[in-house]
């Protein structure tokens, strides 16, 4: 994979970073998102598996709406998992309070789909649906949030059963796990290296979805 790090890329972030200043008047959180900005252009120089520009600008965007909500924000949180090494998008917090969220930009890699011989409908709800239960399973923060891009989109009418099952009280949902066991059909597809298995299916959860508009800066909360 090609490594995204150039100037064109540094200086998107730089860009992005003065106009979300301006745009939320963040005062003295604006030092977190600069410090947001250069962990993740520190990442792209590194490593050249990372996010692409679609992803890194959401991820951007998400963090100036956290920090006007007076919250504290880290990206890129390695977190530990007794199944997998993970690293979340966001992790936000302030006292009692804590919440981890990922973005899906609903970009699929044609490559994916190959090697997998799925459709395109296929891996983006294996994704979606994989991302809530590994990154929502261990309790990692109080709460669990799915950041969408708007372009490219995730496709929330596909999605959405997914998203609500999740969203619902684990003790509340269908006792014939008819949904579960065709979740963990469709996401095994694509994690398989390690396999997720039925207890982190059955206690995983989504508190929150937000929906960001990169041209726009902007986030919009979801009713799920």
């Amino acid at each position: 994979m090609t490594n995204h790090y150039s100037k064109d890329f540094r200086f998107i972030l730089d860009s992005l970073t003065n106009r979300l200043h301006e745009k939320y008047g963040l005062g003295e959180s604006f030092r977190q998102l600069v410090a947001a900005k250069n962990r993740l252009v520190e990442i792209a120089r590194r490593d050249d598996t990372t996010k692409n520009i679609i992803q890194t600008k959401a991820a951007l965007i998400l963090t100036a709406q956290k920090l006007s909500e007076g919250l504290n924000v880290e990206v890129e949180r390695r977190i530990p998992d007794e199944h997998e090494v993970l690293v979340g998008d966001l992790y936000c917090s302030n006292p009692g309070y804590s919440e981890l969220i990922e973005v899906e930009t609903g970009t699929i890699p044609s490559l994916l789909i190959l090697e997998k011989k799925i459709t395109e409908d296929e891996a983006q709800l294996a994704r979606v649906i994989g991302k809530i239960v590994r990154y929502s399973y261990n309790g990692h923060s109080k709460h669990f949030g799915l950041a969408v891009t708007t372009t490219p989109a995730t496709n929330l009418d596909l999605v959405m059963p997914a998203l609500q099952y999740f969203h619902e009280d684990f003790r509340k949902r269908d006792p014939r796990k008819t949904m579960l066991e065709l979740m963990m059909s469709t996401t095994r597809t694509v994690y398989d290296s390690p396999p997720l298995n039925e207890r982190q299916f059955e206690h995983a959860h989504l508190d929150r979805l937000y929906s960001i508009d990169t041209s726009k800066m902007s986030v919009e909360r979801i009713p799920l």
